[in-house]
């Protein structure tokens, strides 16, 4: 990776801080808990038995909205983007059938996983989010 602090460039964070050249190499370096992609990407997973199109759609909405979770009641969540979504084993989604839906979150806030009716989808046993990992962003 090329020395951006020494080539003159500032890096700042997601606060907009600067981000100190002592730093610098811990955020590329191999191993750390960062990436330089977003305030902060999360992989949370949603399992519920035989989600369909719609129940998928009502938490993409959710996330995106942001401070809504079980059963719709405020939590405090910030609003993430879902740049990716995919089955655990990549396999296509088929609404009705698919048990496991695998979400690339980003943002730089507050993402709470539900263990009930999350977002407020109920039926079948209601739909459970966890997080899978979390990628911080760039650390000042």
């Amino acid at each position: 990776m090329a020395d951006l602090y020494s080539s003159g460039q500032v890096i700042y964070d997601n606060a907009g801080s600067a981000i100190a050249a002592s730093y610098l190499g811990a955020n590329y370096s191999a191993g750390s808990r960062t990436q330089g992609i977003a305030g902060r990407t999360l992989i949370v997973n949603v399992a519920k038995t035989n989600i369909t199109s719609a129940e998928l759609g009502t938490i993409v909405s959710a996330i995106t909205r942001g401070g809504l979770n079980t059963k719709n009641a405020t939590n405090g969540d910030d609003a993430f983007v879902v740049i990716g979504i995919t089955t655990p084993t990549g396999a296509a989604f088929v609404s009705g059938t698919t048990d496991n839906v695998v979400l690339a979150l980003q943002g730089t806030g507050t993402f709470t996983a539900d263990d009930a009716d999350a977002y407020g989808v109920t039926a079948d046993g209601g739909a459970v989010t966890t997080i899978l990992a979390d990628f911080k962003g760039l650390q000042a």
